[in-house]
């Protein structure tokens, strides 16, 4: 019985840790993409009067997506897929970060 369970919870351990890496590299993210536009935007004296606190974190998250979406057109083009090479191999030189980078990335292929 206690193989079963350790088995079965290492099994998904190794199915949600690459997930749950993934999900909290994107909340960072959009904490750094909303924490530098929040300053910004409680300037606008129209933006941070009129509207409540949660129009400020719904642009930040409008932010995120058009940088997650900028990203993504420069990777698509050859500059872009070249610093993403550089920046691949750079990282595969580390070793903790190698194992955890390839895991995510690997998912994120078969995903897309």
């Amino acid at each position: 019985m206690l193989k079963f369970l350790q088995r079965h919870f290492l099994t998904g351990l190794l199915a949600i840790t690459p997930l749950a890496i993934t999900g909290w590299i994107l909340w960072r993210f959009y904490l750094l993409i909303s924490g530098t536009m929040r300053p910004w935007l409680k300037r606008i004296p129209a933006v941070s009067e009129a509207y409540p606190e949660f129009v400020l974190t719904l642009m930040g998250l409008v932010g995120f997506v058009l940088a997650i979406i900028l990203v993504g057109m420069f990777t698509r083009n050859l500059i872009g897929v070249a610093f993403f090479r550089l920046v691949e191999r750079m990282v595969t030189r580390i070793p903790v970060v190698k194992s955890v980078f390839t895991a995510v990335k690997q998912i994120a292929e078969v995903l897309l």
